[in-house]
């Protein structure tokens, strides 16, 4: 009897050995006490399991900020001061600073890699205007972005948008910044977010068009880069740039929106890895097309909760608004960007669906019960609801260029 046991018990550990070579120990284990399909066991063996487990802790290690800013964060009693010697100022409300280390840039990096290979590349889009990306509470990464906007962000937006941000010239540029960060509350910002990636490339989204963030003050570090601009796209971008400047992974800036300087230009940034770029949400920006290799970006909306400015941003335009810059023209936002400039292929595209659903809803809008009737049964629903629509929905169907949306 006591050889049988033996026998039997090496022949479990045998098979457990053997089966945990293929599915692992803990799945095994699972299977061999007959419970493999209890709810609890699927929703933990079907949960994403990260490549670097330290940044799903929720921890944001002084390690993985740039030392420069990790010391300046620690200046507890003079820290607005130390912030604030960090950063460079670019333009009204637009700052730089050295953010995120080397190291940690190459680990989120991977971390994407390991996630898109784990999904087999069908991830959900991070935003309304970006195809390519992940929305990082999905990585399971949503607390050590909370310990970013907390740590980083909060003190990094009281530092810099407290102030009037008005410089000696009084410019009308400095002016409507200081506007439109009190209007945003920028200085309170942030108890809500939203954390974010995005890449570009050429074989997929390449760049970005002119637009504003659904956000009060948006944080933007780029975590890798590799790449070099389209022709057009660094025609526009040598005018604003010194001699012997590097052209790829450019972010350029416009003016605010709802005031007179919303489509004039103000200057381009060329995105470093590690480097953040900290602005307003309503700040009129777009990304410059690469035709070669690629770039991702983590970005934080960070939001103030009930903001007014933020809900009230949409497509204002200020009466009085300057005539605009041909680089701060959004073909997918305003609606007279054909008088200035041909539409992009992409334009065109989305003008023809607009016009195809605009000769849809007039043909339906004029159909009878009876004529319905005729329809295939699955269609029927849909053709009373677009059918029943009011005349302003029908005027302009979702995404036309009469709509202002964020990125």
């Amino acid at each position: 009897m006591r050889r049988d046991t033996v026998l039997a018990t090496v022949l479990v550990l045998a098979t457990f050995a053997t089966r945990s070579l293929f599915v692992g120990p803990v799945e095994t284990f699972f299977e061999l006490l007959g419970v493999s399909n209890w709810p609890i066991y699927v929703e933990w063996r079907d949960a994403y399991s990260a490549l670097h487990r330290p940044l799903q802790a929720g921890v944001l290690r002084d390690e993985w900020l740039d030392e420069r800013l990790a010391g300046a964060l620690r200046n507890t009693t003079h820290r607005d001061e130390a912030l604030r010697g960090l950063v460079r100022r670019e333009g009204a409300g637009v700052f730089t600073l050295p953010l995120l280390s080397q190291s940690f840039c190459e680990m989120l990096a991977e971390e994407l890699a390991h996630y898109a290979a784990w999904q087999h590349g069908a991830m959900s889009p991070p935003n309304e205007m970006n195809d390519y990306g992940v929305v990082l509470s999905e990585l399971g990464l949503g607390a050590l972005m909370e310990a970013l906007r907390e740590h980083v962000l909060r003190p990094l937006a009281v530092a810099l948008y407290a102030r009037t941000d008005v410089d000696d010239t009084g410019s009308d540029n400095e002016a409507a910044a200081a506007r439109a960060a009190a209007e945003a509350g920028a200085a309170a910002c942030c108890d809500e977010h939203h954390a974010f990636t995005v890449r570009y490339a050429a074989d997929e989204q390449p760049g970005l068009d002119m637009h504003h963030d659904d956000s009060d003050v948006t944080l933007n570090v780029c975590i890798s880069a590799t790449g070099r601009a389209s022709a057009v796209d660094a025609q526009l971008e040598r005018a604003s740039r010194t001699e012997g400047s590097p052209i790829g992974s450019s972010l350029s800036f416009c003016g605010v929106v709802g005031h007179v300087d919303h489509r004039r230009f103000r200057f381009t940034l060329e995105h470093r890895v590690g480097v953040a770029v900290l602005h307003l949400g309503a700040q009129r920006h777009g990304v410059h097309d690469i035709v070669a290799g690629t770039r991702q970006n983590l970005i934080m909306w960070g939001r103030v909760r009930h903001s007014s400015r933020r809900t009230a941003n949409g497509a204002r335009l200020h009466p009085a608004e300057l005539p605009p810059d041909e680089r701060c023209l959004s073909w997918t936002h305003d609606g007279d960007y054909v008088r200035y400039r041909e539409l992009p292929l992409e334009g065109v595209r989305r003008a023809k669906e607009r016009e195809q659903m605009r000769q849809l809803l007039e043909a339906v809008h004029g159909m009878t019960d009876a004529q319905l009737e005729y329809l295939p049964a699955h269609h029927r629903p849909i053709m009373r609801m677009l059918r029943d629509l009011d005349s302003s929905q029908r005027d302009h169907p979702a995404g036309g260029p009469s709509m202002q949306q964020s990125e």
